[in-house]
């Protein structure tokens, strides 16, 4: 119709990483798992499973606007030999911006819960950044913070670290980023490694983002539409009202001024 109530238009995301992060190696049975998490009350929690691993970050920016084009993240796991990671579940938090319109600000998380049916010694997941849209951005102004913090650490309930509540509490958002051309890939455990290490490797890439338009922009658009129909339409008319008189398809009479004068007397 006239009145073009939502838009697209393209920007990359400016991305960076909370420090904040849950991970947790799965083994062959339910209670054999291990974990290491940024939050104090978690670790605590789980002090019997706790294996402290090295985490490392890097960020890429290729271009040299300010904003990173890659960031990459490397946790290095110490295990035994008697360990068997089948699975892991991972969560990392980051903070995205977005600028161009609508001043949009929002704690996002990247997050997965892998399996694998053969003992690992490490996965390698990459992909593009993606922000998965509910609902259309603000055409402008500051855009209201979207879900709050995914994780409320002045909550002593441990219940919100639970990796399936965390999944479904994300899943609610109207704004979520995903990992869009993923690929994963599983290394086999060798009789040499001690160690499991997960690498995630997230591209940010300009992308399409949806918008619902100002007034301005509704009004633009609405005329534009109206201008351009009144175009055609006044130019078929014109051509059809030319046809008919033309060709006498229509009975007229021509009155001249003379006659019309005598007529009034």
């Amino acid at each position: 119709g006239f009145w073009k109530k939502f838009s697209e238009y393209r920007e990359q995301a400016t991305v960076y990483y909370k420090q904040r992060f849950i991970i947790l190696l799965k083994g062959k049975a339910p209670n054999d798992y291990y974990v290491w998490s940024s939050y104090p009350l978690l670790n605590h929690a789980e002090e019997i499973h706790i294996r402290i691993a090295v985490l490392e970050e890097y960020e890429s920016d290729f271009n040299d606007d300010g904003k990173p084009d890659l960031i990459e993240i490397n946790v290095t796991f110490p295990i035994e030999e008697r360990d068997k990671i089948f699975g892991v579940f991972y969560m990392f938090l980051f903070d995205y911006q977005l600028d161009e319109r609508s001043r949009f600000s929002m704690e996002t998380a990247i997050l997965d819960d892998l399996d694998h049916a053969a003992e690992s010694s490490s996965v390698t997941v990459s992909g593009d950044l993606w922000l998965d849209q509910a609902a259309p951005l603000w055409s402008s102004g500051r855009d209201p913070d979207h879900g709050g913090a995914l994780i409320n650490e002045s909550n002593l309930d441990l219940a919100q670290y639970n990796p399936t509540t965390i999944l479904l509490r994300n899943s609610f958002r109207n704004f979520t980023t995903t990992l869009k051309r993923k690929s994963i890939a599983w290394m086999p455990k060798r009789a040499d490694n001690n160690n499991f290490v997960l690498h995630l490797s997230l591209r940010i890439v300009e992308q399409q983002l949806l918008y619902r338009t100002g007034l301005l922009e509704l009004l633009k658009w609405a005329w534009i539409q109206y201008f351009a129909c009144f175009i055609i339409i006044h130019y078929f008319v014109n051509k059809l009202r030319q046809f008919l008189f033309e060709n006498h398809l229509l009975s007229t009479i021509i009155v001249r001024p003379n006659h019309l004068n005598e007529l009034q007397r």
